[in-house]
């Protein structure tokens, strides 16, 4: 059965000419945009200068690691976060007169330069976002987010 669907009908192997594509909102004057990553209640991020000459951030070498993020953004991280419901994600985030734009987002394959160069990670306490400085273990928070992850789902199944 697995043969006859792969080499049948409905069967698109891997491409990136597909003749498919999604339109985004251009946001016009940004200087930076933020990348957030997020593993189960950490939320790590940098700020990434726009290249010259061009309108996008994403692979610019150009990028910081503040101590502190910008009113609001953890909190919108956070709710995109809880609306996808998945055990860890990337967000690429802008921000122009205190509105959020969710550029881009993936939940499988993203780049961890997040966790390897940040030396913190933020998380919520009794409402509030509080800093902890650590280095992080890239295996240690993939495995606590897929653990958190199954026993939420296994939970949600136990109360449905």
């Amino acid at each position: 059965m697995l043969k006859g669907f792969i080499n049948g009908r409905g069967y698109k192997p891997i491409s990136n000419y597909r003749k498919k594509f999604l339109l985004q909102e251009f946001v016009e004057g940004l200087s930076c945009d933020y990348k957030v990553v997020v593993y189960k209640d950490k939320f790590y991020f940098f700020q990434r200068q726009i290249k010259p000459g061009d309108f996008r951030a994403s692979g610019t070498p150009d990028f910081k690691f503040p101590s502190e993020a910008p009113k609001g953004l953890l909190d919108y991280a956070e709710k995109v976060f809880e609306l996808f419901d998945v055990p860890f994600a990337s967000f690429d985030i802008a921000i122009k007169n205190e509105v959020f734009y969710l550029l881009e987002f993936q939940f499988v394959s993203f780049g961890q330069r997040a966790i390897e160069r940040s030396e913190m990670y933020f998380t919520r306490q009794g409402g509030s976002w509080r800093s902890v400085k650590c280095s992080s273990d890239l295996e240690e928070n993939f495995a606590e987010s897929i653990v958190w992850y199954i026993s939420k789902q296994k939970r949600g199944k136990e109360n449905a």
